[in-house]
Formats: C-alpha cells, structure tokens, sequence
C-alpha cells in the first residue's frame, strides 16, 4: 500500500495499492479502493489507471470526489460514490506524489518527481 486518505465527513478510507517490480511497475495489485471506516468493508475498488501505482490521493472538501495520482503521471478525479473517472489532468512528466484539493473545492494542486507543482482548475 502506498497511499490512505481519510474523507473529510469521517466515513470512508481511501487506499492506493501497487506492485513495483525490479524495472518499474507492473499490471498487478494496482488498485485505488474506498473502505467504509466503521465496518472495514470494501465499498468501491477503482479501474482505469490502468498500470499506474497510487502514490497520492486527496478528497474533496465535501467528500464526494477523490483525485488519485501515481506513476502514470496523470491525477484523476473520481466519482466517490461510484468510482467513474470524472477528469483526467495530463502535464506531468514524472511520478504523482502529493495531491491537496482546495478549501472551495474547485482546484487541486499536484506535485510531481518533475519537480513541478501543478495547479488545475476544473469549476
């Protein structure tokens, strides 16, 4: 596991998972999963990252979505309640290790092994 989030209104976790092989990633084990934070339970596991580890994630203020980043140098917004990919921001050319969303909930800053930090906008 490489990355847990905490949604703000208390109720559910987010963890980032991933296999690293000898020479980089590999198409096993990488999954974003939201956990329900009082029983433990397996509520959503995420797909379409494809091959990418989640080395970051950030919820919104409102929990209702999670934005995941990784080695596919890409930050995804997610729907928290469904798991559907609801944006994909490209411009990084490096691994994804921080994410923070912005107190209104219209931005969230990345920051990447480029040695960039990022700021997208999407409201």
């Amino acid at each position: 596991m490489w990355s847990v989030a905490w949604s703000p209104d208390g109720k559910r976790i987010a963890s980032g998972t991933g296999s690293a092989g000898s020479n980089g990633p590999v198409n096993s084990g990488n999954t974003l999963r939201v956990w329900d934070a009082t029983t433990g339970a397996t509520l959503l596991t995420y797909i379409g990252q494809g091959d990418t580890q989640t080395y970051a994630l950030a919820w919104s203020p409102d929990s209702t979505e999670l934005a995941s980043g990784g080695d596919g140098k890409v930050v995804y917004v997610w729907d928290a309640a469904t798991g559907k990919t609801l944006l994909a921001f490209h411009g990084h050319t490096d691994i994804i290790f921080g994410l923070a969303w912005s107190p209104d909930g219209a931005q969230i800053a990345s920051a990447s092994a480029d040695g960039t930090a990022r700021v997208w906008r999407f409201s």
